[in-house]
């Protein structure tokens, strides 16, 4: 797993403070007729502000006007891409929002990170470690694990700094929420329960995740805080039962593994070669138990999957399996 050091709320909060303050401080909410294009590649609003692009805002705006990326790329000069872009526009109808950061270097608005329908308004990073630090009453036990990921979405592993040692096994199991969000639309926000494992100072997911929270796009402040103290609060006494959940899935052998393997990962989103891999992964080990298969399912999501989006799936399956123990 590939993190950075974990770290105490109050740095997390003050590095949350320093990515709201590089961004517009408000959604810019556009007809897309009224939008045009300049020969800089710069989207140009109705009032004459343009806003560069990120690359894949770019995407987006391609797929918005039915752009190939050869003939994006391919225009005889940016004046005549200019031209043919805001032609396009010009047909569309309906509003977007755009999500943009400020441009340091002062040669635009901005800078458009995302183009979203009006109705979508992802939660901000940062609004959510601020209600965070205001609805639980203390978060000195907790540490906090950045996974790097994409610019599109932050994913945080907030763990119990104390950790628990189990029978028979190496390593500290540190209760864990798995906090992933998008502020820009590509993922939920979501709080996932999961345990963290260190062996040898090196940090891995064990066990999978399981689900205590989704929100596809806003949420009020009562309903957020709701659900972050249910997240912390409960932690302890649900990592318990998860606890014994997977001690039960370890002494439980499984019939038809085979079958099992493929009725948890029954998804159109999890191709078939990564379920033969899965399969490889189980019958190397000598841990042919619920608790195996689950770890299985986990180590090749982890090692063989590139696409985060499967890769949570795949987590999170197992992480339900598991749970059911």
């Amino acid at each position: 797993m590939d993190v950075k050091e974990a770290r105490k709320f109050e740095e997390v909060s003050q590095e949350m403070a320093c990515h709201a303050a590089a961004m517009l401080p408000e959604d810019l909410i556009v007809t897309a007729h009224e939008l045009g294009f300049t020969a800089a590649q710069h989207l140009l609003l109705p009032d004459g502000r343009q806003l560069a692009l990120t690359d894949r805002c770019r995407e987006q705006l391609a797929a918005l006007l039915g752009l190939s990326k050869a003939r994006w790329f391919g225009w005889p000069s940016p004046t005549t891409a200019a031209a043919e872009i805001t032609q396009r526009f010009a047909v569309l109808h309906g509003d977007f929002r755009i999500r943009a950061w400020k441009d340091g270097s002062g040669g635009t608005t901005g800078i458009a990170r995302a183009l979203l329908p009006v109705a979508l308004q992802p939660i901000e990073d940062a609004r959510i470690f601020q209600r965070l630090g205001q609805a639980v009453a203390s978060l000195d036990d907790y540490r906090f694990l950045s996974i790097e990921g994409s610019e599109a979405v932050r994913q945080v592993l907030v763990l119990q700094a104390d950790g628990i040692q189990q029978p028979g096994m190496r390593g500290m199991f540190h209760p864990a929420i798995a906090l992933r969000n998008s502020e820009i639309g590509a993922a939920a926000f979501t709080l996932d329960d999961c345990w963290i494992r260190m062996v040898h100072g090196s940090w891995s997911l064990w066990g999978g995740k399981h689900s205590i929270y989704a929100a596809d796009s806003w949420v009020d402040d009562v309903d957020l805080d709701a659900a972050l103290v249910h997240a912390f609060i409960g932690l302890l006494a649900r990592s318990q039962l998860g606890l014994a959940a997977i001690h039960r899935a370890r002494q439980t052998l499984i019939r038809a593994p085979r079958t099992t393997l493929e009725d948890i990962l029954r998804s159109p989103e999890i191709q078939a070669p990564l379920v033969e891999m899965a399969w490889q992964v189980f019958m190397r080990d000598v841990d042919h138990s619920r608790f195996g298969l689950g770890e299985s399912i986990v180590f090749t999501a982890r090692v063989h999957q590139n696409n985060s989006e499967v890769r949570f799936l795949m987590e999170e399956l197992a992480g339900e399996y598991l749970a059911a123990s």
